[in-house]
C-alpha cells in the first residue's frame, strides 16, 4: 500500500484538472497531486482534432493547446498517478484509490473534484423504440473511430451538435460512412466553434435545428429512425445512431462523498466557485458546470483556485 500526503489531491486528469493542478503550482503550492483512472491525461479534450481553443495568449488547437499544458505540468513538482481510480474519499479527506501498485492512499488538506461529464444516454433522454445494435453516446462513438480502423458503421443519423459531436460526425465521414443528417433540438448549434460546422457543410452534411429523434427501430441493428421537425415526421433508414446532445455530470463519487445533488436540474449545490456542503471538497470543470465550454471550464478552474487561495 503507497499512502503520502498533500496538500491538493485533484481527481481528475482532463483539462479541469490539469488547469487548477498548474494554476496551484505557478500559485507556490507544493504536494499537488492528479490522479486519473485512465492511462493518459486529457479527458475529452485529447479526442478533438480540430476544435480551437481560445484563451488569454490567442487560438490555438486542441491538440496543441493540451500539448502545452501537459508539457507544463510534466517539467512541474506535481504528481500524476495514472490508471488510478478513486473509490472513497474519507471524512478526513483521505483519498482511497486502487492502482496497478495496489491500494493508495493519499491524506490532503483539499479535494479538487473534476471527473468531468458524460453524454446522455439514449434511455435518459427517453427515445422510444427497439434496443438494436448500432445506438453510440458521441463519446464512445468518437473514442471507438479513433482507436480503431474499421468506422462504427455505413450511414448514421445524429443527435446533437456539441463539440464532441460534431467531431465524430466528421471523423464518421472520414471513414468513409455517410450522415442522412445531424440534429439539433434547439433553434441553435451548441458547438463554440462554427470551423467544425464549415467543415461538415463543406462535405454536404445539413444540420436541422429544433428536431430529434423520436423512434428507433431494427432487430439485430439499426435499420431506420424518426424524427420529428415542425411537428412533422420523417423516417430515415440508417444502420448507426450517434446521441451526443446534454451532459451531465459524473456523479458516481461526488454522490457517495455526500456532495447535495439536485436530480430534477441534473447537477450539484454549489455555493461561491465551486464550493461544496463538505468541509474543503470542491467541484470544478464540466462535473460542476457540464453545459460550459471548455474556454469556460478553463477561465473557471483558474478563478476557483484564486478562491480557494484566498479563503
Amino acid at each position: 500500500m503507497l499512502e503520502m500526503s498533500s496538500n491538493i489531491a485533484i481527481i481528475g486528469g482532463g483539462i479541469a484538472g490539469i488547469i487548477t493542478a498548474l494554476e496551484f503550482h505557478d500559485s507556490g503550492v507544493d504536494r499537488i497531486v492528479v490522479i486519473e483512472h485512465e492511462d493518459s491525461l486529457g479527458g475529452m479534450l485529447k479526442y478533438l482534432q480540430r476544435r480551437r481553443i481560445k484563451d488569454e495568449t490567442g487560438e490555438v488547437s486542441a491538440r496543441d493547446y493540451l500539448s502545452q499544458k501537459l508539457n507544463a505540468l510534466s517539467e512541474s513538482s506535481v504528481i500524476v498517478l495514472k490508471e488510478t481510480t478513486v473509490v472513497n474519499v474519507e471524512r478526513d479527506n483521505r483519498v482511497v484509490a486502487i492502482s496497478p501498485r495496489g491500494v493508495v492512499k493519499i491524506k490532503s488538506q483539499k479535494v479538487i473534484l473534476a471527473t468531468g461529464a458524460r453524454f446522455m444516454t439514449r434511455e435518459e433522454l427517453i427515445i422510444p423504440g427497439y434496443r438494436p445494435a448500432g445506438i453510440f453516446t458521441a463519446f464512445t462513438a468518437l473514442s471507438l473511430l479513433n482507436e480503431y480502423r474499421d468506422n462504427i458503421g455505413k450511414v448514421a443519423i445524429i443527435q446533437g451538435t456539441h463539440d464532441i459531436t460534431l467531431e465524430a460526425a466528421i471523423k464518421f465521414l472520414e471513414k468513409g460512412g455517410e450522415i442522412k443528417a445531424i440534429l439539433e433540438n434547439e433553434k441553435d448549434v451548441r458547438t463554440c466553434d462554427k470551423n467544425l460546422v464549415e467543415i461538415l457543410a463543406e462535405k454536404g452534411v445539413k444540420i436541422i435545428t429544433n428536431a430529434k429523434i423520436i423512434w428507433i427501430s431494427g432487430d439485430k441493428r439499426v435499420n431506420n429512425v424518426i424524427y420529428l421537425k415542425d411537428n412533422e415526421k420523417e423516417q430515415v433508414a440508417c444502420d448507426t445512431v450517434i446521441i451526443g446532445t446534454s451532459l451531465v455530470p459524473r456523479y458516481e463519487l461526488p454522490l457517495k462523498l455526500g456532495v447535495k445533488f439536485d436530480f430534477e436540474k441534473k447537477k450539484f449545490h454549489i455555493n461561491g466557485i465551486g464550493r461544496t456542503n463538505l468541509d474543503s471538497v470542491y467541484l470544478c470543470g464540466h462535473l460542476a458546470y457540464p453545459s460550459s465550454s471548455f474556454e469556460e471550464v478553463i477561465k473557471m478552474g483558474k478563478v476557483l483556485v484564486k478562491h480557494i487561495l484566498t479563503e
